[in-house]
């Protein structure tokens, strides 16, 4: 048998395999023809997305901030997490190591002491980012947007207010505003003494010092701003479904960029970040980088090109890191788009200004290529020309203290001088900074003004009042003369065999390098020059340009002469500073009203500058060269870069179409573009663009006609396709100029024919092998089924076993349940008795005290004694309720009544505790509500309730009391004005011996006594409360109809009592009492003299248990009881409380625990006069 079943068992598991491997089949098969029919999309670098599934804490991202280390901080709705490469860190609230105040974390900031600011819903953190220490501060509010103003300030929203906080003190302040700006959006720094303040309302800046706000009107439409950013100049707003604008700091000078003016391509954007001097957005169309100089707009990564970046539509902020990329934070989790290179700036509108001021600038070839070397005020940087596009290559940081004045290329190395006297040689390759004194040796500290390498061996050093020429012999660097008489910046020349030298105070001079200088030739301005400034050399020219007359060129026949080519009217107004040829043989020269070129055989003028407007500007470009044939202008007004205008002519590239890579494979192409392939996955068409150094293209794109009309930017030699269907496919190509016009210059046609797995005769293989796994299925199963019923029954025989094993492990453990209980109830009934023994011990000299308080003359001390044991008396009241509650004893007594009469009753009497209080104590009260209760036990709650109220209530304000109808409810509504509570107070309300205020003395039982009253009763309770406002009691009873009476007896009428209670001083205490309330008292000291008296007829039965016999008092009244014909109050008192849980539950006996408080008594026999 055992056998059989493993062998069924095996059979069963081939079975199941060949099912699976079956429809497997079906799934490929259709699978193939779906993957056939779909085209991938153009490639663009996948966006990675980080979210809760690979170690974010949450999905949304509400803010988001890099540290100086390049560490990327995001703050969710579930704490704050730390991003350093691929590695995770979480901040939280319930962690100790890295812990946070808050949960919600919106808004981050870091200062300038690498410390980031935390803003979270409980209030303000900060974080070492070097130590990674946290550092808790809880402010208790939410915090929405923070600013960090100063240094030592942060200005922070919360709940619609403004707050201030010193970051040394911890303090915080509130900042009044005005109505108009009473909800503020974003917060912006003015200046020191100034804060900008946006809202729905408008623009406004806050004077810090004297608190008022200057409202702004700026010319934008007014309506819900969705994301705002304040740079050092201008504000950005975008506003829902209306697009971009940007006002001056003023509110004045509005701009407008929309998809009405063609500015934008969608007016929907989430979220605006500025940097620099461009603007990225995240749009529903996705990422776009504004640039501000040109205003186009380039997308960084466009939705139609990933699909899984969808989520940027939704994207709450945005942040461009110091590594290029760009994280994304949205709903879903955050999105890091990668970026190779820092794009700079895209001068592709002929001229562009670089944002940098006091630049000096040169190129050096390294590996292979023209870098364009730029020494900034901070920084030296390397840069590569890619198309029109600016791309960052290197980064170097000057040693401590030095500040670059100019910079000169020597080879490889770089000459870096300083007004510091102390000039530096930066090699690139290794990053290693020397002095420039240590390889020319007598050149000394000096302030370098220029440099030029005439010869190979040869260099010119221009000092502030000499010249000094060095050549190198036997690898080092001789001083081979020097002459003090030059004065001013200087430039040299070696050209046709001879140095030039030309300087604005010693004009033209020329000498042959083996002269002794003694006698150079030298022209002025006495001789006809101006004032010479700089010096361009080529092969057949030499030109001088100056000040005040133009451009002049040098003959080098001899003599050697000078001569004007520029009329006077021409460029002879202007002051030249730099010239460059460009690739077309055109003069480009610069000059204080901006670049021109110049044509000297037309002598006429083109104002490069002035096809942009602004022909008037002064350039003063001191440094000028060319970069991959592009010229290159700069000096203290910045870069420009020259791409070819309208007024530089060049043919456009010519395309030949090479050869196509197709799943590894290289194929031919034919000349007119034109291929056939079966079905490829994936194919790379080539192409040569020629000629290949043209530098006016500023990019290639492509498209693939059958599949998409959207242009793809191409920035490599072939276009790439994937998964193309069977068919014909045409791909233009197009190259665009600086001016952003697009010229079709080739296209391509490829037919792809389908292959065998997609052709007729694979679909017809496909059915054959699914018939015959069929087949084999259907033979497999008839023989299965044979052995399934030999395993039923086994399996039926195992079923009942495992049935019969189940049903003995349920009946012990049902057993070692039932012990456990009972044991628990036993536990709880010895506590019950424990506290109730104790509380005896203590009730019985509290009821002698009491009696002897009222010979005490003194009545203030008697008032402290009374309110001393009133407290401890409600504490042992509270005590033994609660264990009577607890052994669920205590049975109600129901009776029907007018909740409004009885309710009203109560607010009289807890007028005077609430006069007591400067309370006013307000009743709205509705009569004819019926409801059936424990009176008794009612009564006991609202008292505990409405004695709280007033106690924990302000002075001079106010406590309600109401009744009223509800459907078919009683509501029962106490309200105060007191301190409130917060949700976790809520939560503990009930719980025994908790307080929250210690403005008045209580147990902290009474809220548990009424929880259990109420849940006896049936009676439904809620709480309402806010804190700082107050709180509300609701309790809702049910109504019932209002009962018929035949009669009511006279509430005056005598009412007889008979009393039972074995000592004499209590028992003449209590006769006293009640005969002065008007009741008629009969008094015995043994029950069996009250049950002897036949002539006695009682309205009730007041009886002590303990009476000294060997019955107890409880028994003589039940006795007592089966003499009578109608229903009496039987009343029995005891000091021990645990006598309460002897009370028949089937009886209308009532108890009362001494010392009995007369006025509970007389309420009770109130109520049985009514009765």
């Amino acid at each position: 048998m055992v056998r059989s079943n493993v062998g069924s068992q095996c059979y069963q598991k081939r079975l199941t395999l060949m099912s699976r491997c079956y429809y497997l089949s079906i799934f490929l098969v259709f699978w193939s023809f779906i993957v056939s029919a779909q085209a991938k999309a153009a490639y663009y670098p996948l966006a990675q997305q980080i979210s809760s599934e690979n170690g974010l804490s949450q999905n949304v991202v509400l803010a988001l901030e890099e540290d100086n280390y390049g560490r990327i901080w995001v703050g969710t709705q579930d704490g704050l997490n730390l991003i350093n490469n691929n590695e995770l860190l979480v901040f939280r609230r319930d962690q100790a190591e890295h812990r946070l105040s808050g949960t919600v974390i919106t808004d981050l900031t870091l200062d300038q002491q690498g410390r980031l600011w935390v803003a979270s819903d409980v209030g303000l953190d900060y974080i070492d980012t070097t130590t990674l220490e946290s550092h808790v501060i809880t402010l208790n509010q939410s915090i929405s947007h923070m600013l960090l103003h100063t240094e030592q300030t942060i200005f922070y929203l919360s709940s619609q207010k403004l707050y201030q906080f010193q970051i040394n003190t911890g303090q915080v302040q509130e900042v009044k505003l005005p109505e108009l700006f009473q909800i503020i959006n974003t917060l912006g720094s003015y200046d020191e003494q100034h804060l900008l303040l946006i809202g729905p309302n408008g623009f406004g800046v806050l004077n810090l010092s004297t608190g008022d706000v200057t409202p702004l009107q700026p010319d934008i439409p007014a309506g819900t701003y969705k994301a705002s950013t304040i740079s050092a100049e201008r504000i950005w707003i975008s506003q829902m479904e209306q697009g971009l604008y940007s006002c001056n700091l003023q509110g004045l000078d509005c701009r407008t960029y929309s998809k009405a003016n063609q500015k934008l391509p969608t007016n929907n954007i989430a979220q605006i970040y500025q940097q620099d001097t461009a603007l990225f957005l995240a749009t529903d169309k996705g990422i776009g980088r504004l640039d501000l100089i040109t205003d186009k707009l380039e997308w960084i990564y466009p939705h139609s090109q990933n699909n899984a970046y969808q989520a940027s539509r939704i994207a709450r902020n945005l942040i461009p890191a110091k590594s290029g990329d760009i994280f994304v934070g949205t709903f879903n989790g955050l999105y890091r788009i990668p970026n190779t290179y820092k794009e700079v700036q895209a001068f592709n509108t002929g001229i562009g200004g670089y944002p940098s001021n006091q630049l000096a600038v040169n190129k050096v070839m390294l590996n292979g290529q023209e870098r364009l070397v730029i020494a900034q005020p901070d920084k030296l940087t390397l840069w590569t020309l890619d198309a029109s596009i600016l791309r960052l290559y290197r980064e170097y940081d000057y040693p401590q203290g030095f500040v670059p004045t100019n910079l000169f290329v020597d080879g490889g190395d770089i000459y870096l001088s300083s007004l510091t006297n102390n000039n530096l040689i930066l090699t690139p390759h290794n990053g290693a900074f020397t002095s420039l004194e240590e390889r020319f040796a007598q050149l000394g500290n000096v302030q370098l003004f220029n440099m030029n390498q005439p010869q190979e061996d040869i260099r010119v050093f221009h000092l502030l009042t000499s010249m000094k020429v060095y050549q190198q012999r036997q690898n080092k660097w001789q001083l081979l003369w020097e002459k003090p008489f030059l004065t001013g910046s200087a430039t040299a020349e070696y050209w046709q065999g001879r140095l030039y030298v030309a300087s604005y105070q010693n004009g033209l001079m020329s000498a042959s390098m083996d002269n002794d200088w003694q006698k150079p030739q030298q022209w002025q301005q006495h001789h006809g020059l101006g004032i010479a400034i700089n010096l361009f050399a080529q092969k057949d020219k030499l030109y001088v340009l100056t000040a005040n007359l133009g451009l002049f060129q040098v003959d080098s026949s001899s003599p050697i002469s000078i001569t004007q080519v520029s009329s006077r009217d021409k460029l002879a107004s202007q002051t030249l500073v730099c010239a460059i040829r460009d690739h077309n043989g055109q003069l480009i020269l610069s000059s204080h009203k901006g670049l021109v070129i110049f044509d000297s055989q037309q002598e006429s003028l083109i104002y490069l500058s002035s096809l942009q407007g602004t022909h008037e500007q002064e350039f003063s470009q001191f440094s000028c060269g060319t970069l991959n044939n592009v010229p290159y202008f700069a000096g203290e007004r910045g870069l420009t870069l020259v791409f070819d205008s309208q007024a530089i002519k060049s043919p456009a590239p010519q395309i030949t179409w090479t050869h196509l890579d197709v799943d590894g494979l290289t194929y031919r192409l034919g000349s007119s573009g034109t291929g056939k392939l079966t079905a490829p996955e994936f194919i790379r068409l080539h192409f040569v663009a020629t000629p290949s150094d043209l530098p006016k293209q500023a990019s290639y794109r492509y498209r693939i006609k059958s599949l998409s009309d959207e242009w793809v930017e191409l920035k490599s030699s072939f276009i790439p396709m994937i998964n193309l269907r069977p068919g014909s496919y045409q791909v233009e190509l197009e190259s665009r100029d600086f001016s952003g016009r697009s010229s079709p210059i080739a296209l391509a046609t490829l037919e792809i024919a389908p292959g065998f797995w997609e052709s007729s005769l694979a679909i017809s293989l496909y059915i054959f092998i699914g018939l015959v796994v069929i087949a084999l299925l259907v033979s497999h199963r008839i023989k299965a089924d044979r052995s399934l019923l030999a395993l039923e029954v086994e399996k039926n025989r195992h079923q009942q076993d495992y049935s019969r094993k189940l049903e003995h492990e349920v009946q012990i453990r049902t057993n070692e349940l039932a012990q456990k209980k009972e044991e628990a109830e036993e536990a709880n009934t010895a506590k019950t008795r424990f506290i109730a023994a104790a509380s005896h011990d203590l009730k019985h000299p509290i009821g002698l005290i009491r009696l002897q308080l009222e010979q005490i003359e003194d009545n203030k001390l008697s008032y402290k004694i009374n309110t001393s044991l009133s407290f401890l008396e409600q504490l042992v009241s509270s005590i033994v309720e609660l264990s009577r509650l607890d052994a669920r004893v205590l049975v109600p007594q129901i009776s029907s009544f007018d909740l409004g009469i009885f309710i009203a009753k109560v607010a009289e009497e807890h007028l005077t505790l609430a006069q007591s209080f400067r309370l006013n104590l307000m009743t709205d009260i509705k009569s004819d509500v019926w409801v059936a209760s424990d009176s008794l036990l009612l009564r006991r709650v609202i008292d505990n309730i409405l004695s709280n109220a007033i106690k924990i209530s302000d002075p001079d304000t106010s406590v309600s009391l109401s009744v009223c109808q509800e459907r078919q409810h009683a509501v029962i509504e106490v309200i105060d004005q007191g301190p409130g509570m917060t949700q976790q107070m809520q939560a503990e309300l009930f719980t025994p011996f908790k307080r929250w205020t210690s403005r008045y003395q209580g147990s902290g039982l009474g809220l548990s006594v009424v929880k259990g009253i109420a849940d006896l009763l049936g009676i439904s309770l809620s709480i309402r409360s806010t804190l700082g406002e107050g709180t509300q009691f609701t309790l809702k009873l049910p109504l019932i109809d209002k009962p018929t009476f035949s009669h009511i007896e006279d509430e005056a009428a005598i009412f007889h009592l008979g009393i039972v209670e074995d000592d004499y001083e209590q028992l003449n205490h209590l006769c006293s009492s009640l005969m002065v309330r008007g009741i008629k008292v009969s008094g015995y000291r043994h029950a069996i003299s009250l049950l002897q008296d036949k002539t006695a007829i009682f309205d009730a039965i007041l009886s002590d248990i303990d009476i000294g016999t060997e019955q107890d008092g409880l028994a003589y009244l039940v006795e007592y009881r089966q003499r009578l014909t109608d229903a009496k109050p039987l009343i029995y008192m005891s000091g021990n409380p645990e006598a309460g849980l002897r009370i028949p539950s089937q009886t209308d006996l009532f108890f009362f625990s001494k010392p009995l408080k007369l006025g509970k008594l007389m309420w009770l026999l109130n109520q049985s006069k009514r009765k």
